[in-house]
């Protein structure tokens, strides 16, 4: 078995054969290339002979930094075992991001590597779901359904709307803004050319946009990527008719799990919403692997600064780790 994944920057009829039994979203140009241009990064598509697996990479270029996020917004299931991360060796890049679910734990931290937690809600079993919180879910569907709010595929020419509800909803929960416009667009326009993206819109009785969700489908698995929600709507269950709606459309295209991405811990509101709606809570891992002198004096600052402030990690790029949600 090859010790490296070859990498290419466009990609081979191998890894597309691939891509075409594995039904990997996150992993497919039609994905990675727009998104990596929203963000202004440089897709890398790697495939491992002996393994029979791809990925994609985003790469990031900030200030002399060279980060590799190796998939955007999650890395594949088989990375979370440490001996299949020493194969990914990527050309020029400092710093390696893994992002992994709890519904793949992660067997073993390298020593090479810097590991940050952070809370996970997932649906391992979309077939049995809901049964943590049945009652309490189906009284808040009926409250929302009962709202004159109509759910709805959105429209490029939204993209600017929910800009902005995303970055109130941000606001509110006291995160980091990392997302613009083009690249809400960029989601919406995607939407409407591939199924295993949902972008859904909450429409009040004139036509104002109240919420949004925005799921991702990847493999068997649904991935909650965004959301934002009107002030005003909050009160009126929008949240819950969204996701709802999300999750119910996910599953009638073949989605087996669901994972609600993870959430930076001072959010104690955003992950007690994800908890209601999901059926086992966990922790998200964020490995970096540094590379060359450069790639060790960030991974050397991460360490002392997270010692100096009770683990909590420096941002380091300008594009985040997960995607950031409401």
């Amino acid at each position: 078995m090859p010790e490296k994944i070859i990498w290419r920057k466009s990609p081979d009829d191998e890894y597309r054969g691939w891509l075409s039994r594995a039904g990997s979203l996150f992993a497919d140009p039609l994905w990675a290339g727009p998104i990596a241009a929203g963000l202004g990064a440089k897709p890398l598509y790697g495939f491992h002979p002996g393994r029979g697996e791809g990925v994609a990479v985003q790469v990031f270029r900030y200030c002399g930094l060279t980060v590799g996020y190796v998939g955007l917004p999650i890395s594949p299931a088989w990375l979370s075992d440490a001996e299949c991360r020493k194969q990914i060796a990527i050309p020029g890049v400092h710093l390696t991001r893994f992002n992994l679910s709890c519904l793949r734990p992660v067997n073993t931290v390298l020593q090479s590597e810097y590991a940050k937690k952070l809370p996970e809600t997932v649906i391992p079993n979309l077939g049995l779901w809901p049964r943590r919180n049945a009652r309490k879910l189906k009284k808040d569907r009926a409250f929302a359904a009962r709202g004159r709010i109509r759910v709805a595929d959105l429209d490029v020419s939204q993209a600017g709307t929910v800009e902005s509800l995303y970055r109130d909803t941000v606001a509110r929960h006291r995160g980091s803004l990392r997302y613009q416009e083009d690249y809400f667009r960029t989601v919406i326009k995607l939407s409407t050319q591939n199924t295993r993206i949902l972008a859904r819109g909450a429409f009040d009785e004139v036509g104002c946009l109240a919420g949004f969700a925005m799921f991702g489908l990847d493999g068997s698995t649904a991935h909650y990527l965004h959301g934002g929600v009107a002030g005003h709507a909050r009160s009126l269950g929008v949240s819950d008719l969204l996701l709802g709606d999300a999750i119910d459309r996910a599953i009638e295209i073949g989605a087996k799990s669901a994972t609600f991405l993870p959430s930076p811990e001072k959010q104690s509101g955003l992950i007690a919403f994800k908890h209601k709606w999901g059926e086992m809570d966990g922790y998200w891992m964020a490995l970096d692997r540094s590379n060359g002198m450069l790639g060790e004096a960030v991974h050397l600052g991460m360490d002392l600064i997270s010692k100096l402030r009770c683990n909590v990690s420096p941002r380091i790029d300008r594009v985040p780790a997960v995607g950031v949600k409401a």
